[in-house]
Order: structure tokens, then C-alpha cells, then sequence
């Protein structure tokens, strides 16, 4: 288990000057601060050595963090950028005394993420680094992931290119939410192979850059919880909001979630003629579904597709055309003014054999094809779910025996209208 955090407390903070004179990351929520709470999540979620990033000139932060430490006997480091800047360079100059692996959380980020959830995943997935990232509302000034429907990492955009980030034209993007957990060995192949040694220093950058040259096993954990990125005095304000209406428990206890499965074909969008879809362009959103899933996703219900497609085991619907076909899926739902979907999660698999050119290495019988649950059992591992106020919508008997057997709530596509909301 990660047992190492990284906290970097270098930054200015000059858009939350019109606030007050206090640093950004000693600013107050509840009974605590900004980097406070932070150490306090941390602490919480089994972090037992901290590290912190900071400079010279941060004298009322350093100070604070060591009265905060020594009053909770935190163990704490005190790292000093000197020479390199940007959002990696404290570690890049300091990676000689950090551990090998830990993971990097900012301040002012402000999340009730599951951070055990996240170590597991990450261990699960044995990466060089995990990246938490979520769908955003401010793609603009986010670092940006594309994530293939494997949730593989396809591509990076740094913000901080711009003209990257404005021609990505990719409409399934996920924006990387300043959280993530990262290999020393990694760090010190980066440094030697782009000899890094002086300037600003942005990980999505050299990491391209890096790609160019070597591989790295890179994972994305897709949060539906809680995270908002304290940038400007906007956001601050509407976090004073959140804890008033709230409290400040609600960043400490686990969150549980309402879903709102789907069944894509015949639910989500409508069926075509031939049983199958293959052709991203066939793609239109059921007219059937379409209040209910408003209602439901406006009342904080994350929208997971659930899907079998046993036609890539026939060999007939490649991965590519799978993305395709879901990319459209989100823009249809952008353009009708809907939230787009949280995450969809596919079976590739079938049991019988006999089509021509199949994949043979997809025909058994697996855990995932519904009516069995593994792709549920998928969803858990990056989501807390609050199962039995959950809503599953499908079209078939086989979702209906899915929804029985994860223990949620049912409605069938051609009934919807019975649903309250």
C-alpha cells in the first residue's frame, strides 16, 4: 500500500489575492485550512510520511506546516525548490531524498476521493504512474487524458500547450485533476533521457515528450467523487458553500453514489435494424430515455453504460469503431444539453463459436456478460456505490436478472414512464 504523500506548497496563488492576505493554502474551511484538510485526508487514507515542495520566500506556509505536523506527530519533510519550477520541477530537484513511489496530491484541490480505492487500483494495475482524472467542466485550463474502451490511456495534452489542447478534437476527453501516483524509477529515467536541469518543468509535457522515446505503463483512475480545483476565488466560495450545506464530514467519510445504469442499444440509443452496430454514424439517442435521464443525472445520478458487444469477439467490430461509437454517443448527448457519460464499460466476449474470422481468445464463458455481474464488479473498483438506491434501465430479461443480482432497482426501457423523479 502507498504509505508516501507529496505535497507541493511552491505556488503563488496570485488570482486569490481579492480574497485577503493569507496564502491560498491557508485558507480557512470549517475549522481547518486548505493544505490542512489535505494532510488530514491523507493521514486518514493510511499516508504515514509526508514530503512538501516548497520555497524561501513560502515562510508563513512552512511555518504553519511545522506546527500542523508536530501537533499531529506527522512525520514531514521540507523540500526546497531552488532551481527548477513549473508543476514537477520541485520533484525533479528533490527526487534524490523522496521515496519509490508516492503519491502527489495539491492543496488546493479539494476532493472526498477514496484514496484506498486509488491504491488499489494503482497496485492492481502495476503502472509507472496513475493519474486521477474525471470528466470535467473546464477542460480549458485542465490538463487533458484520452482514454481508449479499454480505459487505456490514448494521449496527454498539457495545458500549458496550447495549441495542443485547442486542435485535440476528441470529444470522450477526461481532465486530469492534480492528483497522482508516481514511481521513482521513472522520475530518474525522465530526468536522464530529456536531461532536465534548469527552467519550469510541466509533467504532461516531458511526459510527451518522453513517449516519443520509450514506453511507460501509464493508468487513469476514473473518480465520480467529489474534486474541485480551488483556482480562483469563484471556486473558493462555492467550497464555503458546499461544507456549510454539507459539513466538513463529508470529506472524511466515505461517499456512496447513486448510478444510473444503462444498457446502450435498445436504451441508451436506439437499436438498428440489423441487431448489431457497427457504424458510428447509425448512432441515435433513444427518445425514450431521454427525461428520465435528465432528471436523474441532475439529481446527482452518474451515468455508466453497461454494455455487451459480443460482436468484437466475432471479429466483425474492432476497438477503434467501439470508440467511435461511443465518442458520438457523448457528443449526441453535449449537443442535447445532457451530462455525458461517466464511463462505458463493454463484454468483447461470447461463448459459442462458428463466425468467421472470430477471435478465439474471446469465446468462453466469462464473468462480465450480463446477466453476470463482472462489469459491475469493474465499476467498484474506482466508484463507492450506494447499490440498493441505484437505478439500472435496460430492454431484455438479461438486464433485468443483472439489476436482481447487484440487488438495484429496475425499469424497463418500454416502462420508464413509471419512474418518479
Amino acid at each position: 500500500m502507498i504509505n508516501s504523500a507529496l505535497i507541493p506548497v511552491g505556488g503563488i496563488g496570485s488570482r486569490m489575492r481579492s480574497i485577503g492576505k493569507l496564502p491560498k493554502l491557508l485558507l480557512p474551511i470549517g475549522p481547518t485550512t486548505l493544505l490542512g484538510l489535505c494532510i488530514l485526508r491523507l493521514k486518514l487514507a493510511g499516508i504515514t510520511d509526508f514530503y512538501f515542495t516548497t520555497k524561501d520566500d513560502c515562510m508563513e506556509v512552512n511555518s504553519y506546516i511545522s506546527n500542523f505536523c508536530s501537533d499531529l506527530s506527522i512525520n514531514k519533510v521540507l523540500l526546497k525548490e531552488t532551481v527548477l519550477g513549473g508543476n514537477f520541477g520541485g520533484i525533479v530537484e528533490n527526487i534524490d531524498v523522496l521515496p519509490d513511489e508516492f503519491v502527489v496530491a495539491y492543496p488546493d484541490v479539494v476532493t472526498n476521493l477514496d484514496f484506498r480505492l486509488l491504491f488499489l487500483w494503482h497496485q492492481s494495475a502495476q503502472a509507472d504512474i496513475t493519474f486521477v482524472v474525471r470528466k470535467s467542466d473546464h477542460l480549458h485550463d485542465s490538463d487533458q487524458i484520452s482514454l481508449d474502451s479499454l480505459n487505456r490511456i490514448n494521449s496527454l495534452y498539457s495545458k500549458e500547450i496550447k495549441n495542443v489542447v485547442n486542435s485535440a478534437g476528441e470529444c470522450n476527453l477526461y481532465g486530469n485533476c492534480g492528483i497522482y501516483i508516481i514511481k521513482k524509477p521513472l522520475i530518474i529515467n525522465v530526468i536522464s533521457s530529456l536531461r532536465i536541469s534548469t527552467g519550469e518543468v510541466d509533467l504532461f509535457s516531458i511526459l510527451s515528450r518522453y513517449l516519443l522515446k520509450s514506453k511507460i505503463f501509464l493508468s487513469a483512475f476514473t473518480s465520480a467523487d467529489f474534486i474541485l480545483d480551488v483556482g480562483t476565488p469563484e471556486r473558493y466560495m462555492s467550497l464555503l458553500e458546499k461544507v456549510e450545506a454539507s459539513g466538513l464530514d463529508s470529506f472524511f467519510n466515505r461517499n456512496y453514489n447513486k448510478m444510473l445504469l444503462l444498457d446502450r442499444d435498445g436504451t441508451l440509443i436506439k437499436s438498428v435494424s440489423n441487431g448489431y452496430l457497427y457504424d458510428a454514424t447509425e448512432v441515435v439517442l433513444n427518445p425514450q430515455i431521454l427525461d428520465a435521464y435528465k432528471s436523474l443525472t441532475e439529481s446527482n445520478f452518474i451515468p455508466v453504460v453497461l454494455t455487451n458487444q459480443p460482436q468484437i469477439s466475432f471479429g466483425k467490430l474492432t476497438y477503434a469503431a467501439l470508440d467511435s461509437i461511443h465518442s458520438r454517443i457523448q457528443r449526441l448527448l453535449v449537443h442535447a444539453g445532457l451530462k455525458e457519460i461517466y464511463r462505458f464499460i463493454h463484454c468483447p466476449h461470447h461463448p459459442h463459436s462458428g463466425h468467421k474470422n472470430e477471435l478465439n481468445h474471446l469465446k468462453f464463458k466469462c464473468i462480465c456478460r450480463k446477466p453476470s455481474t463482472g462489469m459491475f464488479s469493474a465499476l467498484k473498483q474506482t466508484v463507492n456505490i450506494d447499490t440498493a438506491n441505484s437505478i439500472m434501465v435496460g430492454d431484455t430479461i438479461n438486464d433485468e436478472s443483472f439489476a436482481k443480482a447487484i440487488g438495484s432497482k429496475y425499469y424497463d426501457i418500454n416502462n420508464i414512464s413509471v419512474l418518479e423523479f
